[in-house]
């Protein structure tokens, strides 16, 4: 990259598009998919594969859009939460530990991971649990925020390092107690999930949406921690300014402490529902005025995790 002011660089990323590998002989959804403009697109330029998970990092959209972004996600990589806690407005203290807080749904039985997303949970909704959580949470020594749908944050002052969790979306269908935290700190966390079990069951939301048919989002799931890292923008590096478009909180807040502008457009949801349209729209009028674009799509990894593949 350079700042070169004739040159544009857009990043399109549709997160999960590739789909899961599988080496039987079915091909995968894209191979399946019509996709005249992106034919058109890589005819006309140069195409490569690059490995974006550095070796010992955990395949996710956290790193590999480091990766994207020129950054080395071995040397800049604290964990997810931070930069969630950056595209919320949170600002993390240099000994804070920020966790994302999936809310969740597991069986009756509290046994097992039913769904990573609360049965994809509105905002509104998940707002009103979150509000429902945060004294008995306060009490441990937590503090949470609502976020978007299910994915909302925890922080722990002066939380501890070592601590291992889990994603809810890799144990889909699977027993919680293999992926229950572990290492110093975790019999905390543990109370905090346990805790929640009996404020959620008989919150006035889950009986509305069990009532629905939908699934309740009945517990917390702390995963993804880190503290805050220390990365250099764009600007400091290439001389280069510009924009993030996306609905997830993780890739806005890669694309905030990289120095970019963070766009909102109305109508993207981060799901399969999104504003395509408008989010094409937005990255057009963005690049007439800055040098770089992050476009993020997330819904194919939504259609992912909903067949219970991946992240």
């Amino acid at each position: 990259m350079s700042s070169d002011s004739n040159t544009k660089y857009l990043i399109i990323v549709p997160d999960g598009m590739a789909d899961a590998f599988d080496d039987s002989s079915e091909p995968t959804p894209l191979e399946s998919a019509n996709t005249p403009w992106m034919d058109k697109a890589a005819s006309a330029g140069k195409i490569g594969t690059s490995n974006t998970i550095p070796e010992g990092l955990s395949p996710g959209s956290d790193v590999a859009t480091l990766s994207l972004m020129g950054y080395s996600a071995a040397e800049t990589y604290t964990g997810r939460a931070p930069f969630e806690a950056a595209s919320m407005g949170i600002e993390l203290k240099s000994r804070d530990l920020a966790f994302r807080l999936n809310l969740v749904t597991l069986d009756r039985n509290y046994t097992i991971m039913a769904d990573h997303s609360g049965d994809h949970i509105s905002s509104p909704e998940a707002g009103e649990l979150i509000g429902s959580l945060a004294l008995e949470f306060e009490s441990l020594g937590f503090e949470i925020y609502p976020g978007v749908s299910y994915r909302n944050l925890l922080i722990w002052e002066n939380g501890p390092e070592g601590i291992v969790t889990h994603a809810p979306h890799d144990f889909p269908g699977q027993p919680i107690t293999h992926y229950f935290p572990t290492g110093r700190g975790s019999e905390k966390l543990m109370r905090l999930i346990v805790k929640s079990w009996r404020i959620l069951d008989k919150h006035p939301v889950n009986q509305r949406r069990l009532k629905r048919g939908q699934g309740m989002a009945n517990s917390v799931w702390p995963w993804g921690q880190g503290k805050p890292p220390r990365i250099k923008t764009l600007q400091e590096r290439f001389g280069i300014t510009g924009s993030v478009i996306a609905a997830v909180d993780l890739v806005r807040g890669i694309g905030k402490y990289s120095g970019l502008n963070m766009i909102d457009v109305e109508g993207a949801t981060g799901y399969l529902d999104t504003n395509y349209a408008g989010k094409v729209r937005a990255a057009i009028d963005s690049l007439a005025n800055g040098d770089f674009v992050l476009l993020h799509v997330e819904a194919p990894d939504e259609a992912i995790k909903g067949s219970s593949v991946r992240s």
